[in-house]
């Protein structure tokens, strides 16, 4: 995730890099900025069962719950439509976008992690 947006941070900072512009990697969406914030999150935790510190725990549950299972159940909800529609379809169809499959694999190992 945090390759993805480096390429968005990097052309908000106007500094051009060759090799990341050629991969075309598309524009992030808002919760894949909303859900990178959990990253930091984990550091509370870790702080949090190294000094077994009950009150900094509760924190950083109340913290990734609506830092990441917010953004992924929007992910789930922007994305359902593609995959209904994919389950739809009949046999040989031709696919022009097959980002859905990367996220649904992102999602679900982002669920297991973070429960």
């Amino acid at each position: 995730m945090l390759v993805k947006l480096s390429a968005d941070i990097l052309d908000r900072l106007d500094i051009f890099i060759l090799e990341i512009e050629e991969l075309q990697i598309p524009a992030p969406l808002w919760w894949e900025y909303f859900w990178c914030l959990s990253v930091f999150l984990s550091f509370v935790g870790l702080s949090a069962a190294r000094r077994n510190r009950v009150n900094d725990m509760k924190k950083y549950m109340v913290g990734i719950s609506t830092v990441a299972f917010v953004p992924l159940i929007y992910c789930i909800m922007y994305y359902l439509n593609d995959v209904l529609e994919y389950i739809s379809l009949e046999e040989g169809t031709e696919l022009e976008d097959t980002d859905i499959f990367v996220w649904q694999v992102i999602v679900s190992t982002n669920l297991q992690r973070a429960s």
